[in-house]
């Protein structure tokens, strides 16, 4: 969501870079380091509130929110509007909690409405039950705000169908683990992400930033998946090498033991061959050709032949 700076907004801007830019063009090292640094800081909370950079009190933000100070809270209050016409929970996240102080102070008062708090603040068990009752309780506030780093990790708000980033954090995973609070396991509506930048600002730097990290780790994460995908599906061939590998020895083995069978077969069929006594066969038939057919006395002959030959048993 693109937002245009207010006129006071736009005045502190412009008086902030022109001085600290003097500041920095007179210093050098760390020094010069810091005044940079402290810059982009006092940009980003003017571009979210004046009140936020000036250290305001609770009065001050109630009373003079609605004049229009900041454009992008007066962006962010109609299209909250809308969420809670339409009977929708949202999430909106901050990475101050100064300016999370400024929402659940000027929420309520000017929609009418209570609002969820969660900072680094928050004890633990106070924490829990805002978190149940936001995702369980029908007649609880429908507005959750949270600090960036409190809310973005290990809470499970699946009852929100609209999450805002108020202001653009540097490193594109936190916005995304903070956005993951409300796509959860269970999550079964469609849901929406507003991420607010506001025009012709640092902000617009911050998004140009973030969307070429994204592109980048993408292109990385991409690469990474591609060599994943080849390592499992060489490892796949491997193992059906393997298999085939595995079924040819099977085979042989199997081989060896059919061949070792018939080996001992053909041994055992060897050994009684080895034993018939071939030369007593032989004067048998040769007598039966010898003699008449009624004749038995070939008989006789062959077996004094074998008494004669038979082998001798050892004493």
């Amino acid at each position: 969501e693109y937002c245009n700076l207010s006129e006071e907004q736009a005045t502190l801007y412009e008086a902030v870079v022109q001085d600290t830019m003097r500041k920095i063009a007179e210093s050098d090292g760390i020094e010069r380091r810091g005044k940079v640094l402290t810059l982009l800081l006092q940009l980003k909370q003017i571009c979210n509130h004046p009140a936020q950079y000036l250290h305001e009190g609770e009065t001050a933000i109630q009373t003079e929110v609605i004049n229009g100070r900041s454009g992008k809270l007066n962006r962010l209050l109609e299209m909250l509007e809308e969420v809670l016409e339409s009977g929708d929970r949202a999430l909106i996240f901050t990475q101050f909690t100064q300016m999370g102080d400024i929402l659940s102070a000027a929420l309520p008062h000017v929609m009418g409405v209570p609002v969820l708090y969660l900072h680094g603040g928050t004890p633990a068990l106070m924490r829990d039950q805002m978190v149940r009752r936001f995702q369980e309780d029908e007649r609880a506030p429908q507005l959750f705000i949270l600090s960036l780093k409190a809310g973005g990790l290990g809470l499970h708000l699946t009852r929100a169908s609209h999450v805002f980033h108020f202001d653009r954090w540097w490193n594109p995973a936190v916005e995304d683990q903070a956005t993951d609070r409300t796509y959860r396991i269970g999550q079964h509506k469609n849901w929406t992400v507003h991420k607010f930048i506001t025009v012709g600002t640092l902000e617009e730097k911050i998004d140009e930033l973030i969307e070429s990290k994204k592109g980048l780790a993408e292109a990385v994460i991409g690469g990474i998946a591609q060599i994943i995908a080849e390592r499992d599906e060489l490892r796949a061939e491997c193992d059906r090498l393997r298999n085939i590998n595995q079924t040819y020895e099977a085979e042989n083995r199997v081989q060896r033991v059919e061949r070792d069978a018939a080996q001992a077969e053909a041994a055992k069929y060897k050994a009684l061959w080895d034993a018939v006594p071939w030369e007593a066969l032989q004067v048998s038939v040769a007598l039966s050709y010898m003699a008449p057919v009624t004749d038995n006395s070939y008989n006789l002959h062959a077996s004094i032949w074998l008494e004669q030959n038979a082998p001798q048993e050892e004493a």
